[in-house]
């Protein structure tokens, strides 16, 4: 049976200048130690400038992504506004990989907004076909008045207009089936 061993180094205390080596490493050990230094945004663009030297690197813009998205989701909700613009300001400040990253944020977001888009327009296609049908239905069995129509236009909520639909099958009356928006 394997025995693991962890080892801890505590580098908070060291000099930035005693951080070397790769600057993908270099980069994460600097951000590993400024993570609870509350002076952590001021550092941030030189920590995420280490990342230009390496941009072209293979997984270098995942990587940074990864620290960026770490970041983000750590930071204090008070400090999330800071980080953005910190980032923001190193995108604009860099030409290299910085930009790659934003470009595809954008991308993303821009492709989740659309998905959302189509969702919500399904779903309120929905909602209107069956405000439709319960009016047609409605007006059928019993005639509808316009306020009686307004209510059932006004009615966005599809587990009521399906439970209208359930019962207009055996309703007595108009009141009963709009009862139930």
């Amino acid at each position: 049976v394997p025995e693991f061993a962890v080892e801890l180094y505590d580098i908070s205390h060291l000099p930035d200048e005693s951080i070397r080596g790769e600057m993908m490493v270099r980069a994460t050990l600097m951000l590993m130690k400024h993570i609870f230094d509350p002076h952590l945004l001021e550092e941030l663009p030189r920590i995420l400038s280490l990342w230009q030297e390496v941009a072209t690197a293979k997984g270098a813009v995942d990587c940074l992504e990864i620290i960026i998205r770490y970041l983000a989701a750590t930071l204090p909700s008070e400090k999330r506004e800071d980080f953005s613009r910190a980032v923001v300001k190193s995108i604009k400040e860099s030409e290299g990989i910085m930009p790659t990253i934003a470009q595809k944020w954008v991308e993303e977001g821009f492709e989740k907004g659309v998905e959302k888009g189509i969702e919500l327009g399904v779903d309120k296609g929905k909602i209107i076909d069956k405000q439709a049908v319960l009016i047609h239905l409605v007006d059928r069995k019993f005639g509808i008045s316009e306020a009686q129509k307004q209510k059932v236009l006004g009615t966005e909520d599809a587990v009521k207009l399906d439970a209208a639909l359930d019962k207009i099958l055996f309703a007595g009356s108009v009141e009963e089936v709009l009862g139930c928006l």
